[in-house]
C-alpha cells in the first residue's frame, strides 16, 4: 500500500488536479525585446489560460515582429496585440504613461466563455 501511494505521488496524480487548474509561474522574468531593450513581465492565469504582465498589472502580449506590446480588446473582445510597445514603468515616457491612464486598465482580460 505504501508503495502504490508512494507511486501515485510520484505521478502527480494525487491529489487529481485538472491540468486547466495548474496556475503559470508567478516569478517576474525579465526579456529582451528585439531591439534590445529589456522588459519585466509576470506570467498569471492557468496553464489552460495564460496571461502575461507588466510587473505594475499591464496585459502584453506578443505581436508579429517579437516585441511585447500593451494588449487591447479587439471588437470581438479578444486579448490582440495593440500598437505600442511595453516598458517597464520606470522607462515609460510621459506620453506613454498618458497614453496607458486614458485607453487601458490594469488586469485587462477577455470575458471568458461559458
Amino acid at each position: 500500500m505504501k508503495t502504490f501511494l508512494t507511486t501515485i505521488l510520484l505521478l502527480g496524480a494525487w491529489p487529481p488536479v485538472a491540468h486547466s487548474q495548474v496556475a503559470v509561474a508567478p516569478d517576474p522574468v525579465t526579456v529582451t525585446q528585439p531591439d534590445n531593450s529589456r522588459l519585466t513581465i509576470v506570467g498569471k492565469g492557468t496553464a489552460a489560460n495564460p496571461y502575461t504582465e507588466t510587473t505594475d498589472g499591464y496585459t502584453v502580449v506578443r505581436n508579429n515582429k517579437g516585441y511585447y506590446v500593451y494588449a487591447i480588446l479587439d471588437k470581438q473582445h479578444k486579448l490582440v496585440a495593440g500598437k505600442r510597445k511595453a516598458h517597464n514603468p520606470e522607462e515609460r515616457s510621459r506620453c506613454e504613461r498618458k497614453y496607458l491612464k486614458k485607453k487601458l486598465t490594469v488586469h485587462l482580460r477577455q470575458p471568458q466563455e461559458p
